[in-house]
């Protein structure tokens, strides 16, 4: 390893493993930590869903996603949760086959009041009127 060609040779093999682990993670892109982010809430909406979690599976820490989201996107990333849920909440009352508290616990929502005050919030109905205008 004393030898230029060796250190050369050591050097060119780090390179390539650095330039490996941006590609697969796009880490040259700064938004495809926010593609990614989007992309499992979407992927796991029926789960309790936390920056955390997410800062685990995209190998970065929960403050810079959640600065990088709040920049790119425009809206925080528990509001984008939210919009998310309820927007699947929508899907769930069309379905027709769940009653609010199951709605409620299906999504993570351990208070089926508040459930449904945040429903409210975001539509303007309430879930047991919403079947009829949604």
């Amino acid at each position: 390893m004393k030898s230029s060609d060796g250190i050369k040779s050591k050097f060119m093999e780090y390179i390539i493993k650095m330039s490996e682990v941006i590609g697969k993670y796009e880490l040259h892109q700064t938004d495809s930590l926010v593609k990614k982010t989007c992309d499992y809430v979407l992927n796991h909406v029926e789960e309790n869903i936390s920056l955390k979690k997410i800062a685990k599976e995209v190998h970065a820490s929960k403050d810079y996603i959640g600065k990088l989201f709040k920049q790119k996107t425009g809206c925080n990333f528990n509001q984008y949760v939210t919009k998310i849920k309820m927007e699947h909440v929508k899907y769930l009352i069309k379905l027709g086959s769940y009653k609010n508290y199951e709605v409620s616990e299906k999504l993570g929502y351990s208070n089926t009041d508040y459930f449904c005050c945040l429903f409210k919030k975001y539509t303007g109905y309430t879930p047991e009127n919403s079947g009829k205008t949604i």
